[in-house]
């Protein structure tokens, strides 16, 4: 579902009247036609106006939701004071989703972040700019592999771990993340200390296409 023509060219209007730069040097893989809408990928199909329902073993809930149209940004690299043209996105968790990617967009470093990668197993990537011996990463761990989650069983299903670097040789996995094709995250495990998992599940799901 995109959203309608005519809200999109009004937006386009404010934000180019706003936001508009003298320069024209374009950030590099940022590159995208303007005015361009930015849809959301199979295993993350942040649609406007969708939504996940997800609950612990204990019965505590929490819901996972999209914006109500697609919203205009112009990428500005802090790095090399570049830009890119106005691109329309989804908004999901309170996020810019570009693709399947978040902005990292710091003094030192201007990339897109994936949550995810189709890609795999044993593919990895930076999420942040490693600082002072500190930085963040993401690993495909299954790929195409089936999984049941409250009963119901999904096809196509990707993990990912997040990691976390701090100088050591190995990093350590701070979150592991499962996502299905068509439907989203279907189940994520969220380390709340050395010897304690919390896990979420997906419990049900409106993706408004």
């Amino acid at each position: 579902m995109t959203a309608p023509r005519s809200k999109v060219a009004l937006a386009a209007i404010i934000l180019l009247s706003s936001c508009s730069k003298e320069n024209d040097d374009h950030c590099p893989g940022f590159d995208w036609p303007p005015m361009t809408i930015l849809q959301p990928g199979p295993y993350l199909p942040a649609y406007p106006g969708s939504s996940w329902t997800y609950a612990d073993a204990n019965g505590n809930v929490k819901v996972i939701s999209t914006g109500s149209g697609y919203e205009g940004r112009i990428i500005d690299c802090k790095l090399g004071g570049c830009t890119s043209n106005l691109v329309f996105v989804p908004i999901w968790n309170g996020l810019a989703l570009y693709g399947y990617s978040t902005l990292y967009n710091s003094h030192s470093a201007c990339f897109m972040a994936p949550f995810l990668k189709e890609a795999p197993v044993g593919t990895s990537w930076s999420t942040m700019h490693p600082w002072q011996g500190y930085s963040t990463g993401r690993e495909i761990i299954v790929s195409d592999t089936s999984m049941v989650v409250r009963g119901v069983s999904y096809t196509h299903v990707i993990g990912v771990a997040d990691l976390e670097y701090m100088g050591e040789t190995y990093p350590r996995t701070q979150a592991w993340r499962y996502y299905a094709k068509d439907v989203g995250i279907i189940r994520e495990d969220l380390r709340m200390s050395m010897d304690s998992i919390l896990t979420y599940e997906l419990v049900s799901y409106s993706i408004n296409r």
